[in-house]
């Protein structure tokens, strides 16, 4: 498993400095650690973005205090960024959040014995943190002696916007420091990001946790909590398992019918339902989860007969973690299962199962993938993994053709009492963060789910997505594939550097650009 290390070379910092004030930038997906060290390398043009219509980008500035503690740190927007021609994208577009810290006292982010002689302060619980918390930015915060502070910059590029430079400027201010003004300058290119994602998605939440967390009480409370998970997932082109409604109802349909959904979990009792108002073609039906013993592929087939009673076209989901040792799960499973989900680890190294999926496809069937814990050297949502292995799993799944990615939730706190403090939410200490991509914003003061650095980068995989499916419509895949390649040579051989992904991403939007021209 690709570990975080405490020294973070990529984080950029400013030239304009002072003994007590350091500014730098990082990437989205560089998990900026309370010590990392950094160098200033940025240049004079300050932070920097590049975006379509309908896409949402971030970044990170990074306040680093001196020998003394920081106080009364603010970062604000001075206004609309202003572009050519009267153009303006409004500051409501540009959102500002704190980066926040999750505690690893007992080292389960940090097991690699390895890891732990070579970064030593790591094991000091003081420091020892993960950032992934995304909550809004307060209006003024301190930031310890020695201590980094990303603040976590996203710009939200509405469809159609127009394209040109649009250019703002943040403030920094902290008690007894100078006002530093850092330019913010944001290329729109002339293109826009489909509203339906090409990738199919299947998010698992855990509606009864979120109500816990929040202390819900009375129905419209929790009518609006759930809506409000439910919606943070689709923002973030993610289709949820499960609607905030009942989904045989007629408040579900305007969510079955939203064009940013793909999929959603049904059940046998739907069907008429969905059939009725031509919705059947989102739904999956997920009668057994990974099935291992032959009880469990007969209690799979079984309901498979009883799903296709009901309509011989209803699609059957099938996670596979690994092959069964008594038969060929593609026989006992054709005419069952529709979308062959198996484990990431399952369909790299099973080759001859592969090919076997492949056959299934070449008859109308579907291949997707899923990831959990454990995985190795295999791209994950894990806390203490690097950020660029977020993303990096959609440039595999596009490589490979895969139509879909399944993760089994987004909200599993069952096994700890506050996410916020402790996020060993499964029971393997190589699964830090398992399951769990929203922390919940009551303890924030907000009645609405939190996004995570990790969810952020699962956006800009997707929205890459998105881009290699432009460039193959206007260049050719092979092309793509190519870019692809200089990031991605399988699913456990991989680049992590995060300056050749975004140069590769801009020189797509580039290619784009000169395209629609």
């Amino acid at each position: 498993m690709h570990l975080l290390p405490v020294f973070v070379p990529f984080i950029m910092t400013s030239r304009v400095t002072n003994p007590d004030l350091q500014l730098g930038v990082a990437p989205l997906t560089c998990k900026v650690l309370r010590y990392s060290k950094i160098k200033p390398l940025l240049p004079d043009a300050g932070l920097e973005l590049w975006a379509a219509g309908n896409e949402r980008v971030s970044h990170q500035l990074v306040i680093t205090a001196g020998e003394e503690v920081l106080e009364d740190v603010s970062v604000r927007l001075t206004g609309d960024l202003q572009g050519s021609k009267g153009k303006t994208l409004d500051s409501g577009n540009v959102a500002l959040l704190q980066v926040s810290y999750i505690p690893d006292p007992e080292g389960l982010g940090i097991a690699d014995k390895t890891l732990q002689r070579r970064f030593p302060e790591l094991t000091d619980p003081s420091i020892r943190a993960w950032p992934d918390p995304l909550p809004p930015l307060q209006e003024s915060f301190t930031v310890p002696a020695r201590f980094n502070q990303p603040v976590w910059i996203k710009v939200s590029i509405p469809e159609h916007c127009p394209s040109g430079l649009y250019q703002g400027t943040l403030l920094v201010s902290a008690q007894g420091i100078a006002t530093h003004h850092i330019p913010l300058r944001i290329h729109v290119w002339p293109f826009n990001l489909p509203v339906t994602p090409h990738l199919r998605t299947a998010f698992g939440i855990s509606y009864p946790e979120v109500l816990r967390a929040h202390e819900s009480q009375g129905e419209s409370h929790k009518a609006l909590l759930q809506q409000r998970y439910y919606e943070i997932l689709v923002d973030h082109r993610l289709s949820p398992y499960y609607t905030p409604t009942s989904v045989a109802s007629a408040e579900s349909i305007r969510y079955l019918r939203d064009p940013r959904v793909t999929s959603f979990q049904a059940n046998r009792g739907d069907i008429d339902f969905l059939v009725a108002h031509g919705l059947l073609c989102k739904a999956l039906f997920y009668p057994v989860d990974e099935p291992r013993k032959e009880e469990d592929y007969e209690r799979l087939i079984e309901a498979g007969k009883q799903i296709h009673q009901k309509n011989p076209i209803a699609r059957i989901v099938t996670p596979l973690r690994r092959r069964p040792s008594f038969e060929d799960p593609v026989e006992l499973l054709a005419g069952t299962t529709w979308v062959w989900c198996p484990h990431i680890s399952t369909y790299d190294s099973d080759r001859q199962l592969r090919k076997r999926f492949e056959e299934r496809r070449d008859l109308g069937e579907e291949i997707w993938v899923y990831v959990s814990g454990p995985g190795g050297d295999y791209c994950n949502f894990f806390v203490h993994q690097k950020g660029i292995l977020h993303r990096l799993l959609f440039w595999q799944l596009w490589r490979y053709h895969l139509d879909g990615l399944l993760y089994w939730d987004t909200t599993y706190w069952k096994k700890v009492s506050d996410p916020w403090k402790d996020m060993a939410t499964w029971f393997d200490d190589r699964s830090f963060g398992n399951g769990s991509l929203l922390y919940p914003g009551k303890k924030v003061g907000q009645d609405e789910p939190v996004s995570s650095q990790r969810l952020e980068c699962i956006l800009a995989g997707m929205q890459d997505i998105e881009y290699f499916e432009l460039l193959s419509q206007t260049v050719g895949e092979d092309m793509v594939q190519q870019i692809i390649a200089e990031m991605v040579t399988d699913f456990t051989d991989y680049s992590e550097d995060e300056n050749k992904l975004e140069e590769l991403r801009r020189q797509i939007g580039e290619c784009l650009t000169i395209q629609t021209q």
